[in-house]
């Protein structure tokens, strides 16, 4: 056998081992991060902390970076083994590939948690427990109302929505105790997502006109946390928002703020809407995101705002579901997508329709949205308001549908 081929195949031995030292130290760095295996198979538990810290502990910087190195990525959808067995070139000189790593895993880790979240599902939770989905709408908009007056972040009555919700499809409920189970979730989404704020019993207690004393109202917390377990580590859109967004680096800085503000708006909507428990939070994040980008295909205002655009628009030719967007949301350009962006785009357009011709004539809070009348302040950049979203018409209903796939 010729020496130079021993030379070569052990040099290709070595070089494939070192590579694969040089995953195994950045494997076992990355466990030393999260404290955690990176799976959640055989006995290891994925619940035992909230991933959407470890995002907001990321500069802004890391993040963007992050964003143009995955869309460099010669993968169909991130993942952690997709980015380890990477060749070692494509990352060994790039500063930002273990942000990157740690960016990925938690991603990975917050879609866990949205499918086994997801697994308590059931379809019957209203119809067993004798309520009608109006009810649920009556109670959810109550919740937001109490949230709200509370000074409590739009992320907690998330919870608190999702709490009550996820409790009805675990154990049925009498309907004479529903809304002191909105009580009990308000009270534990409070404890769990807002821990500087102290539950007072007697102020809950006040708000139901003391429908329920305070011992009911603390009994009640006590079985919810008993039913729901481990399962209140769940995700909310308002996690994946966070991550999401940095997908959308091919759209205006401006725009790209736009987004997040009409994003709240939306999600805050639709908590209202039956038609999406059934979906999870990762997929209502991304169809609320595909809906913005046809609406900004459609109908955005850009010649109108700036007079030296002209007649030409930066989003005509702008693809509505670009590969960076499957890459960040897992999600493709499919009937699945587009039928929960319909839902978000059906509730909108009626809100839209029915709160601002009552706003514009009366100047005050509409009857009908207690989340338009929110979003319609000058804090929230009357965003209820915007000329895009206010655009959208009834033939964009069945278009959001009707748009050839890539």
């Amino acid at each position: 056998m010729d020496p130079s081929a021993l030379n070569i195949n052990s040099l290709q031995q070595e070089e494939q081992e070192g590579e694969n030292a040089y995953r195994a130290v950045l494997l076992r760095q990355l466990t030393d991060l999260f404290g955690r295996p990176l799976t959640s198979q055989g006995n290891e538990d994925m619940f035992v902390s909230n991933p959407e810290h470890v995002i907001k502990k990321m500069p802004k910087s890391v993040l963007l970076a992050i964003s143009n190195f995955i869309s460099e990525l010669p993968v169909n959808q991130i993942n952690v083994p997709a980015l380890v067995n990477l060749p070692v070139h494509l990352y060994r000189n790039k500063k930002d590939f273990m942000a990157t790593l740690l960016f990925v895993s938690t991603l990975s880790w917050e879609w866990e948690l949205d499918a086994a979240h997801m697994g308590a599902y059931n379809s019957d939770y209203l119809v067993r427990s004798g309520i009608h989905a109006n009810t649920r709408v009556m109670l959810v908009e109550w919740m937001k109302r109490v949230l709200w007056w509370l000074q409590m972040p739009t992320r907690t009555l998330h919870v608190a929505v999702g709490l009550v919700d996820l409790y009805t499809w675990l154990h049925p409920i009498l309907l004479q105790e529903y809304q002191l189970l909105a009580l009990a979730a308000i009270a534990l989404a409070i404890r769990f997502r807002s821990p500087d704020f102290r539950v007072i019993y007697y102020l809950l207690s006040g708000i139901a006109a003391s429908t329920y004393t305070q011992l009911q109202i603390a009994r009640m917390e006590a079985i919810l946390t008993d039913c729901v377990g481990r399962r209140i580590n769940f995700p909310t859109p308002y996690r994946f928002l966070d991550i999401y967004l940095f997908s959308l680096t091919d759209l205006p800085k401006s725009t790209q703020e736009w987004a997040r503000k009409a994003s709240d708006y939306i999600l805050d909507l639709g908590l209202n809407a039956e038609a999406l428990c059934q979906y999870s939070a990762s997929l209502r994040c991304a169809a609320v995101l595909l809906l913005l980008r046809f609406i900004l295909q459609r109908h955005c205002d850009c010649s109108h705002s700036d007079p030296g655009v002209g007649d030409a628009c930066p989003f005509d030719d702008m693809p509505l579901w670009p590969d960076k967007m499957v890459k960040f949301t897992g999600y493709g350009d499919g009937p699945l997508l587009r039928k929960v962006a319909l839902v978000y785009a059906v509730v909108l357009f009626v809100t839209q329709a029915t709160c601002i011709p009552f706003y514009l004539a009366h100047h005050m809070d509409t009857p009908d949205s207690s989340t338009f009348n929110k979003y319609v302040k000058p804090e929230y950049e009357e965003i209820a308001l915007d000329e895009k979203l206010r655009s959208l018409v009834q033939e964009d209903l069945a278009a959001i549908t009707e748009v050839e796939l890539d």
